[in-house]
């Protein structure tokens, strides 16, 4: 099954659209807001707690419900 990128509403320079996750309908990954993942780390990860510098946040979905988190931090 190829994977189907899911593309901002908003055209940037030149009129492009950005890539912001990728997927189906039924199960995909893109881009979330930092406090969606501050509150998926809160209640599921043994720290519980999110580093101060991540920069980007990805939520993978299932059929729309927002399943788990994975964050990029510098270092």
């Amino acid at each position: 099954m190829a994977a189907n990128y899911l593309l901002d509403d908003q055209a940037v320079l030149f009129g492009a659209r950005r890539a912001n996750g990728f997927g189906t309908a039924q199960m995909h990954v893109r881009e979330i807001h930092r406090e969606q993942a501050k509150a998926i780390i809160r209640r599921h990860h043994y720290s519980h707690t999110i580093v101060a510098n991540s920069y980007v946040h990805l939520g993978a979905l299932i059929e729309g419900e927002l399943l788990g988190s994975y964050n990029l931090a510098l270092r």
